[in-house]
């Protein structure tokens, strides 16, 4: 998990939007892929990203390392 949960972004006042997405973890073609389950939570006024939750049992550290940076990036330090 990076920056804000869903409940967290609420109770700070946010108008919170939330995408949930379940995917192989690589090409579904390739043998091996493995489930991978990214919750992604933003501001539905500026669309900006809030947080972050990965599950799965390969690349999750991966996608996770990408939004922190993305969140860090876009995100005034208020947060």
């Amino acid at each position: 998990m990076t920056g804000l949960s869903e409940t967290a972004a609420r109770d700070a006042g946010f108008e919170v939007g939330v995408a949930v997405v379940h995917k192989e973890h690589h090409a579904a073609y390739f043998p091996g892929a493995k489930e991978l389950s990214l919750k992604l939570v933003y501001d539905r006024k500026t669309a900006r990203l809030l947080g972050a939750q990965a599950f799965g049992r390969a690349g999750v550290d991966k996608r996770i390392d990408v939004l922190a940076t993305a969140s860090a990036v876009s995100s005034p330090s208020t947060i």
